[in-house]
Parts: structure tokens; C-alpha cells; sequence
């Protein structure tokens, strides 16, 4: 192999790379006015009992990861009906979430510490977490509509 067609080659890479890949980029859908929120993110992967992790968009773009408790993950992505995200913003202005506080305490061994974040339309984030020996009605409400949508394929 020639210098020049090793030199094309990286520079052929380089540009796939600093393009994001050669997957084709989906441009996102605008925010409807009405959703207060950019994404809500819940983290729930316990280390020795895996678990998962949901990131929704305003938007309806949902990504899901699922991790078993041997460590396997598997990934998917689709899409929620704009319903749903209006549902899923209805329920965190009903239960208050950028009010919510729950007492920090040590875990016990093993205790899985759900979180939940939202990323405002402000800018602002807000994330509380629960020991899930814990109940809080408002978060656990939140926690709840979210859980199926990582069993969606």
C-alpha cells in the first residue's frame, strides 16, 4: 500500500468520525409549546441487579437501555406519541416535581437508588433520587408512567 492511499484512507476515516459515523443524523422535531420539558432522563441500573435507563424527548424521541443483572445491555430507540409526552408533562406539573425532596439517607447493601432528571425548557435541571426501599407518592407516580416505556421493543 502506497503512503497516499494510507493517507486517504485516515483522512477518509477522520471524516467519518468527525461526521458522527455513517449513519444518516435524524434532525430533531421541534419542542411543542406546551411541554415544559426538553428530555426526562431515569436512571435505574444497579450495578449487581442491572436495570435501565429511559431518556424521552419533548419531542416523543425515546431511547431505552436495558441492562440485565448479568451485565448484558440492550439498546433501542423509537418514538412516544406527542399524547403521551403531553401525559408525561401533565404528570410532572400534578405531582410537583420541581418541588420534590426527599430525605437523604445511607442505602442499605445492595439498595437500588432510582433517579429521575428533567431538563426544563430553561435550561434548568432538576434530579431527585429514591432509595427504593422508600416510597414518595409524587415521584413514585413519575417513576411508575416510566418504567413500561424501557419494556417497549
Amino acid at each position: 500500500m502506497s503512503i497516499k492511499t494510507c493517507f486517504l484512507g485516515i483522512a477518509l476515516l477522520a471524516a467519518v468520525v468527525r461526521l458522527g459515523g455513517c449513519q444518516q443524523q435524524a434532525t430533531p422535531s421541534p419542542i411543542p409549546a406546551a411541554v415544559p420539558f426538553v428530555e426526562v432522563i431515569l436512571r435505574d441500573v444497579h450495578p449487581l441487579w442491572g436495570g435501565r435507563f429511559v431518556r424521552l424527548g419533548a419531542d416523543g424521541a425515546l431511547f431505552v437501555r436495558v441492562v440485565t443483572p448479568g451485565g448484558k445491555m440492550t439498546e433501542h430507540s423509537s418514538r412516544v406519541s406527542p399524547e403521551q409526552v403531553a401525559e408525561l408533562a401533565a404528570l410532572l406539573e400534578a405531582h410537583h416535581f420541581r418541588e420534590i425532596e426527599i430525605p437523604d439517607r445511607p442505602g442499605l447493601p445492595d439498595e437500588a437508588r432510582p433517579e429521575i432528571e428533567v431538563v426544563w425548557r430553561s435550561g434548568e435541571r432538576t434530579v431527585v433520587a429514591k432509595w427504593a426501599g422508600d416510597t414518595h407518592p409524587d415521584f413514585d407516580a413519575i417513576y411508575a408512567w416510566l418504567v413500561p416505556l424501557a419494556e417497549t421493543p
